[in-house]
């Protein structure tokens, strides 16, 4: 007997095809005052991340609240996981497409694990809400 998470876990990566003019776009799944934005073209992603607050450093200049970021470089997809390499060359951690109740998430490892035990989602997955 097939396991129904896992299942569904294997039709992610085809209904997310590796089309070079596909862009798609992880943003929280909740109102976020901050969080992550990861954008998928290609075999290329930008990982940006956004805040409501606006830090101000020495002599009230603007300070950079997320030092490297945004972050580009490629990644790769096998099967469920995906694979992060940004341009530095150090890779991060890996992963995971999966599709729940209709929708489209891109989860840390610990949070696909959780998923796969009990099919809860963190509160804010970053979830799939462009496709152009």
């Amino acid at each position: 007997m097939t396991n129904p998470r896992r299942a569904a876990l294997l039709v992610v990566p085809a209904a997310l095809c590796a089309c070079t003019s596909q862009v798609l776009t992880f943003e929280p799944a909740c109102i976020a005052y901050e969080g992550d934005r990861v954008t998928l073209r290609g075999n290329q992603f930008e990982w940006s991340k956004f805040s409501d607050q606006v830090p101000m450093g020495v002599a009230g200049a603007r300070a950079n609240p997320f030092p490297g970021y945004p972050m580009s470089g490629t990644y790769r997809r096998d099967h469920e996981r995906v694979e992060f390499t940004p341009e530095d060359g150090a890779p991060l951690e890996d992963y995971f497409l999966i599709e729940h109740r209709g929708a489209r998430y891109l989860l840390t490892t610990e949070a696909q694990q959780r998923f796969t035990a009990n099919s809860q989602l963190p509160t804010c997955a970053l979830k799939l809400v462009t496709v152009e």
